[in-house]
């Protein structure tokens, strides 16, 4: 039977990247430059100010940003797919 996979803990490293632990102990550091840099959706390119990326939410064990207006699934973090 597979373990469900869930955020332990986020932690701010720098720029644009994050360390998340998950439950089974796993440990990545996310750089989300390449996807907010890149994007042409004004609702993600104004993450490109540090504050405001810096301005994450661990709400239910998800990983967001404003209103869900940057969200990412947690098997996509695990795996550094993003």
């Amino acid at each position: 039977m597979k373990k469900t996979i869930k955020i332990k803990q986020i932690k701010y490293i720098k720029k644009f990247e994050l360390q998340i632990t998950f439950s089974d102990a796993t440990i990545k550091n996310i750089d989300f430059a390449n996807f907010i840099l890149n994007s042409k959706k004004p609702d993600i390119q104004k993450y490109q100010k540090p504050s405001k990326f810096k301005a994450f939410s661990f709400k239910n064990g998800e990983l967001m940003w404003g209103d869900f207006e940057m969200i990412f699934p947690i098997m996509d973090l695990y795996k550094g797919t993003i």
